[in-house]
């Protein structure tokens, strides 16, 4: 086991822990560690997964338990269904696409559009409801149809953030964003050393979902709630409060009490409203909080409805991005990692960097062809940026260079077989089949959630079989349950702990195994551009593997989810001889594969899907599914809706010409949601 392999080992253990003491404490309610052990691994976790991001796959960072306690914390609080849906805003990128959305009021108006420009606050947005002057309700925005009932949390920020008691008796709600100043963050941070924070607006929503005890079962600091403040910035049905403009209703706030931003500005004409933004541009690092743009809501709200609004977002509102922060650092090495189809990824290892409020070691780099073209060099200086403010990219040189230092990878890492190009000449690929880091990465694809299901097997453990040759290919998972002592026996040389309990756990995923669905062998399979929607789709034409090796799969062409990448992809698959002794391996196993259940109504919208997403691919199809609603691999003429995320490409072009809908996530959460609660 290489030094990396080592690490990954580590870092896989150390989140099985965290899981641990993560269910003790969010299911049993019965806590077996203290606060300071767990706060420390939990930091320990954090540093090595942000020093070795490379190692990982973007689906497993995020699956980390590091990216997903608040989502834990999320199931303890009361869902409540907002009154009018929060809706997310559109987004423009420059100057022109303000000027064509201000030209759209003024045509309705007939003269110039006065419009309020507001600091777009990276915070956390909130609902607050009054009734008789008295705050009785607090919900997060959630998914902008629900929030969460944070209601006991609210009460805890200063009077000054949010009153609890305002001189109003009519019923009002108001909606703002809770956020920690830059100052409360480094206080934050003083007050708890062994916490390690990714940024102020984790550490707020992390505050504000806050359960009332810790992990050992003490009470929370209350003192975290005094750091958070919130501006309030809309009157939910202003005319119920005889409030006409934006104007006014910032005025209205004041006066009762509420705390809004004194640089919000109205702007008499477009010319003026760039001019604030170029000056809030310059002026935003100094500010005590952090924002990441503006937003522009037409003043006059007698048009709001004439301009009316779309499934994502209101059109008498829009939020200017301002430009990436861009972060100069040096680049230390460059080297390659493997992948289950045999690609290539080159990663950089970077000096340490803050970077929107978070530290930044490595970022990949998409191919040789980029490494060459912006003449990047190891031991220089590079520009980084955040893709989306999420993903750290590599955008350029410091230094000037004729070309770069680091000559293109032309074996494999592993194998240290010969690398073959695709046909443009950008990816790389390890064609051996046999290459131990392609073949354990498909024995660890064999055993994943979505296609076997036999989570006991990880990575480290399956490492082990393989190397010492008990596990050759996924078929010999199924005779592990025959050879238990001579798998103790590897487990215990290499210091992997194998109890009693998980050895029962495995033996009934091995039994659920041979009675899953047959779409998840299918996907199991790792065949190369088959994915589960796909795979879904083959078992209309087989139910068993004999009957799919059997499968003419040219007459699939007619078929939506299937073009001719895919196909190809299928028959040579099929028809490749070294993968003829595993498929007969597989077809002496006892398969009881379940029935597909069948549609009991047609579906009521096809998805597509495009984009980086806060989910995998596959949790999205799973949500469709659910939905009653069907996914469409490819989007056609057919194709109601495309989910697109971050770097969306040319499907959103064809979507517009298809007439299909293009939702953001927030959207596309807003329609199921109402989906949901129609059934």
């Amino acid at each position: 086991m290489d030094k990396n392999e080592q690490i990954k080992k580590q870092i896989l253990d150390l989140q099985k822990q965290i899981i641990k003491w993560n269910k003790e404490y969010f299911e049993d309610q019965n806590p077996s560690v203290d606060d300071l052990v767990y706060d420390k691994e939990l930091k320990k976790l954090i540093d090595l997964e942000n020093k070795y991001y490379f190692l990982f796959s973007l689906d497993e960072l995020n699956n980390s338990p590091t990216k997903l306690v608040a989502t834990s914390l999320n199931s303890q609080f009361k869902k409540v269904k907002h009154s009018k849906p929060m809706l997310s805003l559109d987004k423009a990128y420059d100057f022109s696409e303000l000027e064509k959305w201000i030209n759209k009021a003024q045509n309705i108006l007939e003269k110039e559009a006065h419009c309020y420009v507001e600091p777009k606050i990276d915070g956390l947005s909130i609902a607050l409801l009054y009734k008789n002057g008295k705050l009785i309700q607090a919900l997060t925005r959630g998914d902008g149809v629900s929030g969460e009932d944070i209601t006991e949390n609210a009460t805890k920020i200063l009077d000054k953030f949010i009153p609890k008691q305002i001189d109003y008796s009519k019923e009002l709600e108001v909606r703002g964003e809770v956020f920690l100043s830059k100052t409360g963050f480094e206080i934050l941070k003083e007050q708890n050393p062994n916490i390690t924070f990714a940024n102020a607006r984790n550490a707020a929503s992390g505050i504000l979902r806050r359960l009332s005890k810790t992990m050992s079962g003490k009470v929370k600091n209350q003192e975290d709630f005094l750091l958070l403040q919130c501006f309030i910035y809309t009157v939910v049905n202003p005319e119920k409060h005889n409030l006409k403009t934006v104007s006014e209703s910032f005025s209205f706030l004041k006066k009762l009490g509420f705390y809004t931003n004194n640089i919000s500005k109205k702007a008499k004409n477009i010319t003026q409203a760039f001019g604030f933004i170029k000056e809030l541009s310059k002026q935003r690092h100094e500010l005590d909080y952090n924002i990441d743009g503006v937003v522009l809501k037409i003043d006059d709200f007698s048009i709001y409805e004439q301009l009316g609004q779309t499934s994502k977002f209101p059109h008498s509102a829009i939020a200017y991005k301002f430009e990436d922060q861009i972060v100069e650092t040096e680049l230390l090495d460059i080297f390659v990692t493997v992948g289950r189809t045999g690609k290539i990824t080159y990663n950089a290892k970077l000096v340490p960097i803050q970077l929107n409020g978070t530290t930044v070691s490595a970022a990949i780099l998409p191919n040789y062809p980029f490494i060459e073209k912006l003449k990047i060099c190891i031991n220089s200086k590079v520009k980084v940026k955040k893709a989306g403010e999420i993903i750290p990219q590599i955008i350029g040189s410091v230094d000037e260079h004729l070309v770069t230092n680091f000559a293109k990878v032309t074996t494999c890492p592993k194998c240290k077989n010969l690398l073959q190009e695709s046909s443009t000449g950008i990816d790389q690929f390890c064609v051996n089949e046999n290459c131990p880091a392609i073949v354990l990465k498909k024995l660890v694809h064999f055993c994943s959630k979505q296609a076997m299901n036999i989570a006991t097997l990880a990575e480290n453990r399956l490492n082990s079989l393989f190397e010492t040759g008990l596990v050759k290919n996924s078929c010999d998972i199924f005779f592990l349950e025959q050879k238990m002592q001579e798998m103790h026996s590897i487990f215990a040389k290499h210091k992997i702990k194998l109890q009693a309990k998980s050895v029962t756990k495995f033996l009934n995923e091995i039994t659920n195994a041979k009675k899953t669905d047959f779409y998840r062998l299918i996907f199991a399979l790792g065949i190369k551009n088959v994915g589960l929607t796909a795979s879904k789709s083959l078992t209309q034409y087989a139910n068993s593997l004999t009957e799919l090796r059997n499968l003419d799969f040219s007459k699939l062409i007619d078929h939506y989810d299937f073009g001719p990448v895919i196909i190809e992809s299928l028959q040579n698959f099929f028809i490749n001889p070294k993968n003829q002794d595993f498929l007969n391996c597989l077809e002496t196993i006892n398969f009881e594969f379940s029935t597909p259940t069948k549609k009991s109504e047609p579906a009521w919208a096809s998805f597509s899907i495009t984009g980086k997403l806060s989910k995998t691919r596959d949790e999205f199809i799973q949500i469709i599914e659910q939905a009653g609603a069907e996914f469409h691999s490819n989007p056609t003429k057919k194709t109601t809706y495309l989910l697109a995320g971050l770097d969306a490409g040319s499907k959103v072009e064809k979507a517009i010409k298809n007439n299909t809908i293009v939702l953001d996530e927030e959207s596309f959460w807003e329609l199921i949601s109402q989906k949901k609660l129609a059934k």
